[in-house]
């Protein structure tokens, strides 16, 4: 339960996170009106789960979800880690300087582009399509490079050319790739359980919000990341408007196939 690799989707994985949060006593520790963050739950990735965060018993909250939300902070490594947190990682993980930029956030945006759809994947599962040639990333079930297929020797090589880069990108920044992936895929589930999909209700948020400013700020850089901080669009409740500038890279589409939902009786499905 809760381990790398176990779910193919966030409903999935919502649903036993839910069940690992009871077992921890969430619902005990609002029924018993306890402190917020008197409780935590520690995940198999050495991801500390703090909960009750104010969101969960807040009234506003009740009021649109009939119901207290599964809200929890999210701590690795003794920092508390934030949506800023993240963006900051992805900025510099793509300002290697023996690596062109424009290579390493192509790395960047299909890493995301899995964790979108399939939380607590591993790193290697999220590459495996591709391989690369001369800092061109190509994918391994069409190996045309230069207007010739690639010889097996050259798509070993290639593959192994890949996992150097990602392993040097370990290398910077305050957290591996893996552990990226890891602590997004909690954040991205905690944004479920706030802005469910709800029943009879059109409007969607959850992780969708969270995937699209990790996405701009990946093509925008540090100018994006400066906008949204003095926007305050990382505060609580802040909506998420789609720029017509990265239109094309937003993760909507997928994440709309697998989102957590929440019936009139409060439960979720």
């Amino acid at each position: 339960m809760l381990e790398l690799g176990e779910y193919a989707t966030y409903k999935e994985f919502g649903l036993e996170l839910i069940n690992c949060l009871e077992h921890s006593g969430f619902s005990e520790s609002i029924k018993e009106g306890e402190e917020a963050k008197s409780r935590i739950l520690i995940t198999p990735q050495d991801i500390t789960l703090i909960f009750y965060g104010y969101k969960a018993t807040n009234e506003e909250t009740k009021k649109r979800l009939k119901r207290n939300s599964y809200d929890c902070l999210v701590r690795y490594k003794e920092e508390d880690v934030s949506f800023i947190t993240i963006c900051k990682e992805i900025i510099e993980k793509c300002h290697i300087e023996k690596f062109p930029v424009k290579l390493i956030k192509n790395i960047v945006y299909i890493v995301l582009r899995s964790i979108s759809q399939r939380p607590l994947t591993t790193i290697e599962s999220t590459i495996s399509d591709y391989l690369l040639i001369e800092n061109q990333l190509i994918r391994i079930n069409n190996p045309l490079y230069n207007d010739r297929y690639l010889s097996s020797e050259e798509i070993d090589n290639g593959i192994k050319e890949l996992r150097s880069v990602l392993a040097s990108l370990n290398d910077v920044g305050k957290f591996s790739l893996q552990e990226i992936i890891n602590i997004i895929s909690y954040i991205a589930i905690i944004e479920e359980f706030n802005y469910p999909k709800l029943e009879g209700n059109t409007k969607y948020r959850g992780r969708s919000d969270c995937f699209g400013r990790y996405i701009e700020v990946l093509f925008g850089d540090i100018d994006e990341l400066s906008r949204h901080i003095s926007e305050q669009s990382f505060s609580v409740g802040a909506h998420f408007i789609h720029d017509q500038r990265y239109q094309d890279y937003y993760l909507t589409k997928y994440i709309e196939m697998d989102r957590l939902e929440l019936n009139n009786q409060g439960e979720y499905f």
